[in-house]
């Protein structure tokens, strides 16, 4: 993929490379995520800004700062709210990319900065709200909220949902 798909996805790429810990590739990976955020799509819709925002959290949960973690997270909560949820849009965000994701993705990049209770709580409201037609984000999720949970030495609660997750 080329022009600016590509360069999306090379920052995704160097966080799925666990590359993004030290200096130099966090702010490659953070350069490469403000290309997310610069298209004129990006500016027109709030709704392809907010998962802009949620790349930083993501690069960010990783480099373990969590107030950036935060930050982002806001930036992208802000988009998410004032994203026409109505409009014409393709099939792939409409259908996917909602308040439910965007807490199960505030879980994933709360777990990489290791802050427990705010992945917890982003696992249980994902949880909340997701619909039956998305059995493998709700997998994930049940699996992340186990993590969290062990994260917080809280052993008997992790039990069950990690137990309950089944493959899909």
């Amino acid at each position: 993929m080329g022009g600016r798909g590509g360069e999306q996805d090379a920052g995704t790429g160097l966080r799925l490379q666990g590359r993004v810990p030290n200096g130099h590739d966090k702010t490659h990976a953070l350069a490469l995520n403000d290309v997310a955020l610069s298209p004129p799509i990006a500016r027109r819709d709030p709704h392809f800004a907010f998962l802009g925002h949620t790349r930083h959290a993501a690069v960010h949960g990783l480099t373990g700062d969590s107030n950036a973690v935060r930050r982002s997270l806001s930036h992208a909560q802000d988009a998410l709210g004032r994203a026409d949820l109505a409009a014409s849009r393709p099939v792939w965000i409409t259908a996917f990319y909602d308040q439910s994701e965007l807490d199960s993705l505030a879980l994933a990049a709360h777990l990489a900065a290791g802050n427990w209770q705010d992945a917890e709580a982003h696992a249980h409201r994902s949880i909340a709200q997701r619909c039956d037609a998305t059995q493998r984000s709700r997998a994930i999720t049940t699996v992340r909220l186990a993590r969290a949970q062990l994260g917080q030495d809280d052993l008997e609660p992790a039990a069950p949902p990690a137990a309950s997750t089944t493959p899909c």
